[in-house]
Order: C-alpha cells, then structure tokens, then sequence
C-alpha cells in the first residue's frame, strides 16, 4: 500500500481554495487505498524560517512513500527555498502541485527538488516549463445551474445584459482591481464578482 504525507492548509475553520482541494484530493486518495498523512501548513500569520522547516521536519518520513505539497506563493511567505532544501534532506520523492506559477526567482528551485510538478493547465505548463512537469485539470464539483434568465432576474441583472463573472476567494493578490477597471471600458457589459 502506498502511503503520501499531504503538505496544506488544513483545519475546520479554514477557509481556503487549496485546502478544499486538498480535502477532496485526500478523500479520492483514500479511496484509492492510500494511506494519507496530512501535515498541516499553517495558512495565516507570520511565518519565519523556523515556522516553515518545523513543518516539513514533521513529516513522518519512515512512514510515507512520497511527500505531496499543495504549493502557492503566499502560503510560505519567501521561505519556499528553506522548506524545499529541508524536504529534500530527508530523501524521499516530492511531488508538488503549483497552485500558482510564474514567479522565477522560486520556480526552478522547486521544479529542482520535486520529483513531478502538477500545473492545472496549459497556461501554466507553458509558464512553469520544466520538463518534470505534468498537466493534471483542477478537478471541479458539478452542480445543477438555473437557467440564465431566472438566475438574472434573481440577480436584479437585465435579461439582454451580458456578464462577465468571478467566482472565487477574494484576496489582494487575485487581480481584481485589474478586471474592475478593464470591465469600465466594455460597453453595454456587467461585472459579477461573487467570493
């Protein structure tokens, strides 16, 4: 039986897109008759270099076959190189799923240390270039969907208006302010954000 150590944001109260991912990643896993470590990686607060290499020395090692790190920028605030230079040390395979790619001071470090790197699409294949890296689609829940017209008289939305939509956590880093002006110059179009 194979067993992985899950590196994420982890905890009842947490609200967080890679968490949720990593819930459902962990129960398909198990599905699968594969035995799940989950290591919690802290999601909010201040992090140092100590905070960071506790968590990847507390890994259970002698217990799991591979590590799997749920990765994204913010998650490790700069110390993306102290937690990867420690999971190597302990010599197992990493694999490690890019949430987010495009920052080159951090990429080839990782894509260095990891044994796979997972993106979710082609555009960040062709960011994060490395040739250990494999496209595995981000995996989404189906849900029943109302027709357009009801769900935009629900809205208080014009039947004829089209709409561009956001759906997602709201964060700083996540361009809003970006799609909020460019939307400013499409005419006879609204803007949906919903988080």
């Amino acid at each position: 039986m194979v067993s992985i150590a899950l590196v994420t944001p982890w905890g009842k109260n947490i609200r967080c897109g890679i968490k949720t991912y990593c819930e459902k990643l962990a129960h398909a896993l198990a599905q699968q008759g594969v035995d799940v470590y989950i290591v919690r990686l802290p999601r909010f607060g201040f992090k140092s270099a100590a905070i960071i290499r506790d968590v990847a020395e507390r890994i259970p090692y002698k217990d799991v076959d591979l590590v799997h790190v749920s990765h994204e920028y913010g998650l490790y605030q700069n110390f993306d190189k102290t937690f990867f230079l420690t999971l190597k040390a302990a010599g197992k395979p990493i694999v490690t799923t890019m949430h987010a790619v495009g920052k080159w001071d951090v990429d080839p470090g990782i894509a260095a240390v990891s044994s796979k790197v997972i993106v979710h699409n082609q555009f960040c294949r062709r960011r994060f270039h490395f040739p250990n890296t494999a496209i595995i689609p981000h995996g989404a829940e189906l849900v029943d969907v109302p027709d357009t017209k009801v769900a935009k008289k629900t809205l208080g939305i014009a039947t004829g208006v089209p709409v561009v939509g956001y759906l997602g956590f709201i964060s700083s880093y996540k361009g809003l302010e970006t799609l909020i002006k460019a939307m400013v110059k499409v005419e006879k179009a609204g803007l949906l954000i919903a988080g």
